[in-house]
């Protein structure tokens, strides 16, 4: 009785802290301009809920064409919550991913529940929950809030499956294939969720070195789902599809400009010295963690350091190698690098404060820093949602009429 009481408490207490997740992503929603890439995936959403497929408004006196450069099971699943809603704002559009990524700290929640402890799990609800930048995505119209879901589906079953005896194939076959197929509906979901192939790679190759066979018919059947959606997609548009394609994977490993997305490491740390500061946790995980990933890494491979479990460490490596062997830098890409970090890093420092502290001096050094996390992810919301510097649009128009002469021609 008395665990079925503790139980009901701790789901009562994570019922009342998604809520307020929820609530802060809403408040954010309203508080936000229009954001990059935001308007393609909500027409091509609302398009999709009209033709059966993503598309794109085509120039005057021309063919509405499908969009294609991102698969369409993001926008597809869309399309019915605008159908559903019987609206296509930018408003219902950004409420779909409100209640995902909602859903998705509840599945994080029980992820790290389960793997590794109850502390950890609570840690990376709030933490996770409450970063300001993660916010910024999760109340926006993007395909990385939906897809986490799914890679943290696959990074669950990949775990379950490394722990299968190596006695028993059987048992080895049902899981690792379980794995492939939640790597493919990764892959095929959107095509940046290729890191998590490193970081299975890595895990495999450079930490556990078992199970070859299992990771073997892992990369199969992804690989075949992958094959699959692109024949089928190739059959249905074309060349159409096949000329996006190419062009959206030219974009990323540099191969093409892609204007505002394609830019340096060196560049993004300058952005962040001049303005984006305020995202002070943030940008503490992002480097801090991506070093201790690196690092952990190193140790692991040389034998100099047996970490608790690698899956969190390969994770987050993949995570790291990817983001910056890839052209595209785009902002909401970062919520897929910083949830991996976010685990290491508590995981990590759990384990040493455990190993130097007793009971209570631990967990008053976990309340303590976790209190003045919370305080600063809270004053960079209100910096980054509550205090928007006067009507963009306003300024604009006065912008216009102050400074561009009334007989001038505006190229956009």
């Amino acid at each position: 009785y008395l665990q079925w009481k503790r139980y009901r408490w701790e789901a009562g207490l994570i019922a009342l802290l998604l809520a307020l997740t929820w609530g802060v992503r809403y408040l954010a929603a309203l508080h936000t301009g229009i954001e990059v890439d935001e308007p393609i995936y909500r027409y091509a959403a609302a398009y999709a809920a009209q033709y059966g497929f993503p598309a794109l408004r085509a120039p005057s006196n021309k063919q509405t064409i499908p969009f294609l450069y991102h698969p369409p099971f993001f926008l597809l699943l869309l399309a019915q919550w605008f159908r559903f809603w019987h609206s296509s704002s930018f408003l219902t559009g950004r409420l779909f991913n409100v209640c995902v990524s909602t859903l998705m700290l509840a599945l994080l929640y029980v992820f790290v529940r389960i793997k590794i402890g109850r502390v950890e799990a609570l840690l990376a609800l709030l933490l996770v929950g409450s970063d300001a930048w993660i916010i910024f995505t999760n109340q926006g119209i993007y395909l990385e809030n939906s897809q986490l879901i799914l890679i943290l589906l696959a990074v669950w079953a990949y775990w379950w499956a490394t722990e299968a005896d190596a006695r028993d194939w059987q048992q080895i076959v049902g899981r690792y294939m379980l794995a492939g197929f939640l790597l493919g509906c990764v892959l095929v979901y959107k095509q940046i969720g290729g890191f998590l192939v490193l970081s299975i790679l890595a895990n495999w190759l450079l930490f556990q070195r078992r199970h070859h066979r299992g990771h073997l018919l892992l990369l199969v059947v992804a690989g075949m789902m992958l094959l699959d959606y692109l024949l089928l997609m190739h059959r249905a548009f074309g060349s159409l599809f096949d000329s996006a394609t190419l062009d959206q994977l030219a974009r990323t490993l540099g191969g093409r400009s892609s204007a505002g997305l394609t830019y340096s490491p060196l560049v993004a740390l300058q952005a962040i010295g001049e303005r984006y500061w305020i995202f002070l946790i943030t940008v503490l995980i992002l480097i801090g963690g991506s070093v201790l990933a690196v690092w952990r890494g190193i140790q692991r491979l040389f034998k100099k350091r047996q970490p608790v479990n690698s899956i969190i460490l390969s994770w987050a490596l993949g995570g790291v190698i990817f983001a910056l062997s890839i052209s595209l830098k785009s902002p909401h890409y970062m919520i897929l690098w910083l949830v991996p970090l976010y685990l290491l890093v508590i995981q990590e420092g759990c384990q040493w404060l455990r190993a130097r502290t007793v009971s209570f001096q631990y967990y008053t050094w976990v309340s303590l820093l976790l209190g003045l996390c919370l305080l600063v992810n809270l004053w960079s919301y209100q910096a980054r949602f509550l205090h928007v510097p006067g009507d963009a649009v306003a300024a604009a128009e006065a912008y216009i009429n102050a400074t561009i002469p009334a007989g001038a021609t505006v190229v956009t």
